[in-house]
Order: C-alpha cells, then sequence, then structure tokens
C-alpha cells in the first residue's frame, strides 16, 4: 500500500535537483508524518560487468557470480561516494527547512541501461511505497529546448498512479 506521506526525490548535482529538494523543504519541512527518500541513480556498470554468460555446473556458477560481484563492488562503490555529495547537500537542505533525521531516507540505485532513468525513478517509488516523486528540470532556451530529453518529461508520460511534482 502507497503512503500519500511518502515522498521520493530524484538527486543528483545539478541547479534543477536542487530546486526541487528546496521546493520540498519548503512544502513538507516543518510538517509531521512525512518521509522524504532521496534517490540518486547511478550510472550504469559496464556491459562486460553487467552479468555473465552463466555455466552448466551450479559450483562454477556460484563461483562466476561471486566473481562478478567482486568486480561490480569496487565500480559501485566509487559511484555511491562520488554522489555522497548531493546527497548531503539535499539532506542538508531538508533538514534546515525542518526535516528530522529520521524522516530523510537515502537510497542509491543502479541503472542497467542510461535510457532506463525514468523507468528507475518509478520503479524505486513502486518499490518504496512512495505515492509522490519528484524530479527537478532544467530550463533551456527554446532552440535548445527542442533538441533536449528531459527525464521529467519521461516520468511524466508513464508515472500512472503517481503524484508528481516537477520543479524548474
Amino acid at each position: 500500500m502507497y503512503s500519500n506521506k511518502r515522498i521520493l526525490v530524484a538527486v543528483d548535482d545539478s541547479e534543477a535537483s536542487t530546486r526541487a529538494v528546496r521546493y520540498v523543504g519548503s512544502i513538507i519541512g516543518r510538517k509531521r508524518g512525512f518521509v522524504a527518500r532521496l534517490l540518486h541513480v547511478l550510472d550504469p556498470l559496464p556491459p562486460e560487468l553487467r552479468e555473465f554468460g552463466g555455466a552448466e555446473n551450479g559450483h562454477e556458477e556460484v563461483k562466476l557470480e561471486r566473481e562478478l560481484i567482486e568486480k561490480q563492488e569496487p565500480l559501485i562503490a566509487g559511484s555511491e561516494s562520488e554522489a555522497w555529495p548531493a546527497m548531503e547537500r539535499a539532506k542538508s537542505i531538508l533538514k534546515k527547512a525542518g526535516m528530522s533525521a529520521e524522516a530523510i531516507e537515502t537510497e542509491f540505485w543502479t541503472s542497467v541501461n542510461r535510457s532506463d532513468l525514468p523507468d528507475d525513478i518509478l520503479e524505486v517509488g513502486r518499490l518504496n511505497d512512495c505515492r509522490t516523486i519528484v524530479v527537478g528540470r532544467e530550463s533551456f532556451s527554446w532552440l535548445r529546448e527542442m533538441f533536449h530529453h528531459h527525464v521529467a518529461d519521461e516520468v511524466v508520460r508513464k508515472g500512472q498512479g503517481f503524484t508528481l511534482w516537477v520543479v524548474e
């Protein structure tokens, strides 16, 4: 069951993301009962580290799976480390707006494909029982706007069942 007091906020190091976090803080900062889940979608792993071809032998398959995870972990840890400043900045903004530390959750999600970002955001919303999803959207000149693809636009297009806040 989705909670109307659980809000997923997509976070990256952009100014649009910072504006979105500030907006969330201004709306729910001092209200009790709300939870803000900050999400940073990490860059996809290289194709050779996504999966292995499998093995006929069950023991060999377990070994290959373990080796793959051992190769993935440093890359994921490095990506998370690079993303932490944006997450910390977002947490700080929400705390200054009046949210308690207990009401702020963080999550890193490893994307399979960069073009899956809108789907990843929506999936995390579903998995975490968030009814509201907040994304920032960059503003561009009209000419650049014609050729630019916005994640926010895709989230709106695919986000049936969610309340969506797009902060520009």
